[in-house]
């Protein structure tokens, strides 16, 4: 698993701030919009949480220089307190608060409590 921390990533402090306004207005379109329960747990892609999205990878793709990444096709949340959330996932976005997880072209980042996670499926 290849960790990126939005701290540690080589752009400048405006640039950080705009994709840290994108996750906070994502995070809360989400908790807006409520929580959408699906077969597979809770599964939410409203097209402004993917536009959102695509803007924070493409982002973070073009201005911190990470290769070989694909735009997520599906947005999912899942809030930490979900019992249907794996206890080691939750434990790593709680020990990384605010930070992003690149892993099999999938972008992973959390927001204090809030999991959310984009994916290709």
């Amino acid at each position: 698993m290849n960790l990126i921390e939005l701290t540690k990533l080589n752009i400048g402090k405006k640039e950080k701030q705009e994709v840290e306004n994108a996750l906070y207005e994502m995070d809360n379109t989400i908790v807006t919009l409520g929580i959408a329960l699906g077969n597979n747990g809770i599964d939410i892609a409203f097209e402004k949480i993917q536009n959102k999205c695509n803007f924070v990878f493409k982002y973070l793709k073009n201005i911190a220089d990470i290769p070989n990444i694909e735009e997520p096709k599906k947005v999912v949340y899942v809030p930490s307190a979900d019992p249907q959330v794996p206890r080691e996932l939750i434990g790593i976005f709680e020990e990384y608060k605010a930070s992003f997880i690149f892993q099999n072209g999938s972008i992973w980042y959390s927001i204090e409590t809030n999991i959310e996670y984009s994916t290709v499926r």
